[in-house]
């Protein structure tokens, strides 16, 4: 993984960023709706109107090139990615496989029409499915609830226990709880120190 290289910014510089970085979130998802609207209006536009033979493999062709890039525009910008799934799962015949986590299109569907097409076109991901309220992650409570969980499972009949089950020992909960009431001092780097130690 690429090291982490921050910036920092003099006091004078800070505020006019902040008033940027809203305008190039703003012009980024723009340009996500742009492309999708795009590759779908290139999809929609094969073939023609033309009835043959000839000009449903052109349109076959192009709905299989439209499914690759849908795929890869969602997963091109991972914190815009569940909107824009919300937004292809409303407007386009897709529909999504959990094997290969990715959308797929049924040659039935391969004729993209224009009713298909105004609706995706007019109406942007972020509308659809617009950003989600904050929520602050409270460690401390998660860790209390760990804990607590932990020692309901522990203390249940084994035959009710999942054969797969981790759980923390005895003096690791103490550990715990003694962190939480401030009893022991510790450095804490985040859950990812939990998963390494074995106690998440």
């Amino acid at each position: 993984m690429a090291k982490v290289v921050t910036k920092m910014f003099k006091d004078n510089e800070i505020d006019a960023g902040i008033v940027k970085i809203a305008k190039d979130a703003e012009t980024f998802q723009q340009r996500i709706h742009n492309y999708a609207a795009s590759i779908l209006k290139i999809w929609h536009d094969a073939g023609g109107t033309d009835k043959t033979d000839a000009a449903n493999a052109l349109r076959v062709d192009a709905m299989h090139v439209a499914v690759d890039r849908i795929n890869n525009l969602q997963a091109a910008s991972p914190y815009h990615s569940q909107a824009f799934a919300n937004w292809v799962s409303i407007y386009l015949p897709f529909e999504w496989s959990d094997e290969i986590s990715a959308w797929y299109c049924h040659q039935d569907h391969a004729n993209f029409t224009g009713k298909q097409w105004c609706p995706a076109r007019d109406n942007p991901f972020w509308k659809v499915s617009p950003p989600k309220k904050v929520q602050i992650c409270d460690s401390m409570d998660k860790l209390q609830k760990l804990v607590e969980g932990n020692k309901k499972r522990r203390l249940a009949d084994t035959k009710k226990r999942h054969e797969d089950d981790v759980l923390l020992t005895p003096s690791q909960e103490r550990m715990i709880t003694d962190i939480l009431q401030g009893k022991v001092m510790v450095e804490f780097n985040g859950p990812a120190e939990l998963i390494d130690a074995g106690l998440k």
